[in-house]
């Protein structure tokens, strides 16, 4: 099963638990992003390379699993959204274009 980051936890992870001094942590998530367990939305992988370009490298590096954005995810969030009942958030367009 593919588990997804966001991009606000993988920038804490490495803003707050740095490979130089985590190594075992940082070997431990290149090991889950090798065997296809952990991925990325391909949006939350976008917001790493502009907020932190090291962390997206290191992602690059290591091959992390991007996932598209399609309208069944987007449909799902809208359904998940309703059922929470967030109202005033401001959403932003996000292109559905596979891109991998």
């Amino acid at each position: 099963m593919l588990q997804l980051f966001d991009a606000s936890s993988m920038i804490y992870a490495w803003d707050n638990y740095p490979p130089g001094q985590f190594p075992p942590l940082w070997r431990w998530m290149s090991a889950q992003i090798g065997s296809g367990t952990f991925g990325m939305p391909q949006v939350a992988f976008e917001e790493v390379e502009r907020r932190a370009p090291d962390c997206c490298n290191w992602l690059r590096d290591h091959k992390i699993h991007r996932v598209s954005t399609s309208n069944d995810i987007v449909q799902e969030a809208f359904r998940i959204k309703s059922l929470l009942q967030i109202e005033g958030d401001t959403t932003r367009r996000v292109s559905t274009r596979m891109t991998c």
